[in-house]
């Protein structure tokens, strides 16, 4: 099936809202295998529907693209192995809101504030749906995306 936006909003409950869950899968099923191009680094992922304003929706998808990219090209140097995680979900508990999150067993790094470059755009993005990006260093890297 040739996925377009018209059959994202088909499974939505409003023509002003996206799917966060479906719009992030279909955007890793057509960039996921040019960015590895070959590298031993595998993908894992979960997608809750998650229904929200087109914008936000599309900010969301654009700044999740800019941290897989990021872990895509950074993570694994030397042709190292690895593996990237993208997850979607809500909750309605303790904290309700729509929550991403994309992970690596890469290498990590220290966040440096630069205003330029990827990991800026995935901020300003995330600003600019009224969320919050957190980032986390454990065993490779961790960004958390908090939204409303």
């Amino acid at each position: 099936m040739e996925h377009t936006l018209s059959n994202i909003d088909q499974n939505t409950t409003s023509p002003a809202c996206l799917d966060l869950g479906t719009l992030v899968r279909i955007m890793l099923e057509d960039e996921w295998p040019r960015l590895i191009e070959q590298r031993p680094i595998a993908l894992y992922a979960t997608f809750a529907t998650c229904t929200m304003s087109y914008a936000h929706a599309q900010f969301v998808r654009a700044a999740v693209g800019e941290l897989i990219r990021n872990a895509a090209f950074h993570a694994f140097p030397r042709n190292r192995s690895g593996r990237v995680g993208v997850h979607v979900w809500t909750a309605n508990g303790h904290r309700p809101g729509t929550f991403a999150m994309v992970c690596d067993d890469g290498r990590g790094f220290e966040l440096e504030h630069n205003s330029r470059g990827g990991l800026a755009r995935a901020a300003r993005l995330i600003e600019a749906a009224s969320g919050e990006l957190i980032h986390e260093r454990g065993p490779g890297t961790i960004w958390r995306i908090v939204l409303p």
